[in-house]
């Protein structure tokens, strides 16, 4: 996990990113989608 917020955002866009290319690789019963890595992404950078 990146230490500064600039770092968990760049993760969060990318996990976006991954799963938003590679749908069959979600877990939505895990809250592991793409929907769920923007919300979160967003949260970072609206509390930056």
């Amino acid at each position: 996990m990146p230490k500064t917020i600039e770092g968990r955002i760049a993760l969060g866009n990318s996990l976006a990113t991954y799963y938003t290319n590679n749908p069959s690789y979600e877990v939505p019963d895990l809250d592991v989608t793409a929907a769920v890595a923007t919300k979160l992404t967003n949260v970072a950078i609206a509390g930056q």
